[in-house]
């Protein structure tokens, strides 16, 4: 009980001091919000038309939207006919929805995926602010918008944009709860349901990771002390009634989904035995070193990213902003643990913790903003911090470019060109 009035004074106190900063300039919590929005509406809602569908992840998996609204089947989905058990249907059926307003076409294959990464940017926006200050919610919301891999794979339909979000959302969640600033119902039932919904859109990994993550933050806090304010009956209870039903019917429905699902598609291509053998591990030096090259020029940083948080030893008595940096720290390294495959190469979902912990360093700026070139700098390197980590966990092998008119739906045109547009974002603003 004492760790918990501990936690909610801390908070309270952050809280009132992150109040004052932002009374005290220009940029108030609503400024920050409205610009990450028009950046996100600018970069991804501007750009979603655009290039055309490329084969195969991107083509065929519209195939399989555009089918269930030929075939009013939305348990069962389907590509070219034949049934296609292998992946979540929450993404296919947000683009099948886009498809019936708006039309078969590359916006409307493409909205779901902008909408989220619009959505993670304010989230991340939000999060950064409470836990680091308004600065480092609007840095980390930019982060996010104008890393280079988050737009480059973002170009392709593949789920990672929305369940970068959901994944978000769960860790979002679970800290307010933590730290007392919601009611412990509120945030840890709201965890759950976006927990259930990362499982709807990414498989079990939608689950897995948020709950080991959680897990491994508990341990190195050693507050297991705590696991009962999480309500953790009601809370799977809520997390079985969101995510079982389609999973029950899919059974019923299929007799190989199982299988199919589960079998090979979760625990067969962990191990690297999947069946079509599509893919293969790559050396963990190639994975890594691909990251410090797609990010870049953000990845000269990534070495001060990590210098903000917390000692092993001081674990145990966090302040909320602390907290955040350990679960994000925990987060970050869940994911990189993660054996690389080949065909494993789209911006993952560290995302929103990588954007506000590298945020974070608005917040350890502290006695040094003192003279215009000190600020400039602290400014720029925070800034290019904050970029560093969003897509750390993204291994950027590059994708095939080539047009397949046969297998798009409206038929390839060539590379995006804009693809070098949104990291000047940041460094320019970074220079005022």
């Amino acid at each position: 009980m004492r760790l918990v009035e501990t936690d909610v004074s801390n908070f309270l106190l952050m809280n009132s001091t992150i109040k004052a900063e932002e009374q005290a300039g220009w940029l108030t919590r609503k400024a920050g919000a409205l610009i990450a929005l028009f950046f996100g509406c600018v970069i991804y809602l501007g750009n979603a038309g655009f290039p055309g569908l490329l084969d195969d992840a991107d083509a065929s998996h519209a195939v399989v939207a555009r089918e269930i609204l030929q075939r009013h089947d939305w348990v069962i989905l389907y590509m070219n006919g034949i049934r296609y058990l292998m992946k979540a249907p929450l993404h296919y059926w947000a683009v099948a929805a886009s498809y019936a307003v708006l039309g078969v076409n590359e916006f409307a294959t493409r909205l779901p995926v902008a909408l989220a990464m619009s959505g993670l940017a304010l989230l991340v926006n939000e999060f950064a602010r409470r836990f680091f200050g308004v600065r480092a919610g609007l840095y980390s919301a930019l982060a996010v918008l104008t890393g280079a891999g988050f737009f480059l794979f973002t170009r392709i339909m593949i789920p990672e944009g929305i369940y970068a979000l959901e994944f978000t959302a769960v860790f979002y969640f679970f800290l307010r709860g933590w730290t007392g600033s919601l009611p412990p119902r509120i945030a840890y039932w709201g965890a759950a349901v976006m927990s259930a919904l990362a499982m709807l859109t990414r498989g079990l990994v939608g689950v897995i990771f948020p709950v080991g993550i959680i897990v491994l933050f508990v341990i190195a806090t050693r507050a297991w002390k705590r696991l009962g304010e999480m309500h953790l009956v009601s809370s799977t209870l809520i997390f079985l009634v969101v995510a079982t039903p389609w999973h029950l019917l899919a059974s019923l429905r299929a007799k190989t989904f199982f299988w199919s699902y589960f079998i090979n598609e979760h625990f067969k291509r962990a191990v690297g035995t999947r069946f079509p053998p599509d893919y293969e591990a790559v050396p963990l030096w190639l994975w890594l070193g691909a990251h410090l090259i797609w990010l870049f020029p953000w990845s000269i940083f990534l070495v001060a990213a990590f210098k903000g948080f917390p000692p092993a030893r001081t674990w145990k008595n966090l302040e909320a902003p602390q907290q955040a940096k350990d679960a994000a720290g925990n987060w970050i390294g869940a994911r990189g643990r993660r054996r690389p495959a080949v065909d494993q190469v789209h911006s993952r979902s560290v995302g929103g913790g990588g954007g506000f912990t590298g945020g974070s360093a608005d917040h350890d700026a502290g006695d040094l903003r003192q003279g215009r070139g000190a600020r400039r700098y602290i400014v720029a390197a925070r800034t290019a911090r904050a970029g560093c980590l969003p897509g750390f966990d993204g291994a950027f092998f590059g994708f095939d470019a080539t047009s397949v008119r046969g297998a798009a739906i409206t038929g390839g045109n060539g590379g995006g060109g804009v693809f070098g547009g949104p990291g000047s974002v940041v460094v320019a603003a970074a220079q005022k």
